[in-house]
Order: structure tokens, then sequence, then C-alpha cells
């Protein structure tokens, strides 16, 4: 069945890999005007767990200067990669300056740190992509490999990993 998990599943995976996602609800498309296909009102279908996990990637996106971020998984990557339906993916800083996980189930991650240049250590951050909650993880030092966990609980999960990557970050336009 197509759930939140699995929305949000395929928006991270397109994104971390170079693509786009485009996402849409039936009920929504059609604004009621067809019957057979609908299952819920169209306004209620505005605020569905799955367009609600896409306001969080919107807003996490948002707040990273993605610009710098280009897939990198073989690179960051050292263990655990996945398998179909939990791949686990990443975008590393062009210029060394974090990377960001994808971890697409509950499931322990091996990343490379030395990937990140800028800092002797890395901050680590858990982003609940379900709700956009922050968990902190600890600094690491940028000088080996770090296995991390998904908080427990969690059904997926986004690893920050910060070496000054937000140093830079413009400022937001308030909305």
């Amino acid at each position: 069945p197509v759930d939140a998990l699995m929305i949000r599943k395929q928006a991270y995976w397109s994104y971390f890999a170079g693509g786009y996602h485009t996402y849409g609800n039936t009920n929504v498309w059609n604004f009621g005007t067809y019957a057979p296909e609908g299952t819920q009102d169209w306004k209620t279908a505005l605020l569905s767990p799955g367009a609600e996990s896409l306001t969080v990637l919107r807003r996490f996106m948002d707040s990273i200067p993605w610009w710098k971020l280009a897939p990198s998984s073989k690179v960051l990557l050292r263990r655990r990669i996945g398998s179909t339906n939990r791949m686990h993916i990443a975008l590393g800083a062009s210029d060394g300056s974090g990377a960001v996980v994808y971890v697409s189930g509950p499931d322990k991650v091996t990343v490379d740190l030395t990937t990140i240049k800028t800092a002797k250590n890395a901050g680590a951050t858990w982003v609940n992509p379900r709700d956009g909650t922050a968990r902190a993880a600890g600094e690491y030092p940028t000088t080996g490999e770090h296995t991390f966990e998904t908080p427990s609980g969690w059904s997926d999960a986004l690893l920050v990993l910060d070496g000054g990557i937000q140093a830079d970050r413009p400022q937001r336009i308030p909305q």
C-alpha cells in the first residue's frame, strides 16, 4: 500500500540520487469531481500524512545548503547500503563541509567521516522525516568511520553531519 513512509522513501531516494520527485493525491487532483476514484474529501487529503511528509522534506531542504550537495552514497556509506526496500542514500557537500544520509528504515549505517574536510569533528544530528523533529547525536572525529544507529521507534531517519555546512547558509525570507 502507498503510505506516508513509501512516499518519503520515493522522495528522498529521488532527490538524494540527483533526480526529482513529484507527489500527488488522486483525491486532490480531481477536487471531488470523479467520485469512483475518491476516498476522501480533497480538502482533507491536502493534510494527508504523505503530504505532510513532503512539507517536512521541503523545510529540511530549505534549512541546508542543498546547492553544495551531490549524490555520494558510494563514498560516504561503508556498510549497510541496504536493499531494494531499505536502501540508504547519502549526499556530500562539494567543499567537504558536511553530509546528509537518508536511512530508509530502522538500521545501522557506517559513514566515512574523512569526507568531511573542514573540521576536526563533525556534529551529528538525527532528523525525523515524519515530523521534522531533531535530536543531537554527538560529535565525532573526522579521521575515520563511525557507525550510527537510527533512533528507536523511528520508521526512517535523516542523519546530518555538520563540519561547517551550515556556516554560510543564507538568511531565509520570512514567510
